[in-house]
């Protein structure tokens, strides 16, 4: 179960990326890297930035999401 968990999840973000990569030109092995923080920004203010750039995201998650949710297996 703990497998089809992982492959399914690998999956959505597989298809998020390939159809981020569609519209955009990307470094997809540096957005594979996780967040960047500016130089200097640690602790809390790294987080709220963090936390700001997941929000900024949300509808966008939410919208690509519902479009895929045929593709992801049961």
């Amino acid at each position: 179960m703990a497998e089809h968990i992982k492959s399914t999840f690998r999956l959505g973000v597989q298809r998020a990326l390939a159809v981020a990569s569609t519209h955009y030109d990307m470094d997809l092995k540096l957005v594979s890297s996780g967040y960047v923080d500016a130089p200097g920004v640690v602790g809390d203010a790294a987080a709220a930035a963090m936390d700001e750039a997941d929000a900024a995201v949300e509808d966008f998650a939410a919208a690509l999401a519902k479009k895929l949710e045929d593709d992801i297996p049961p």
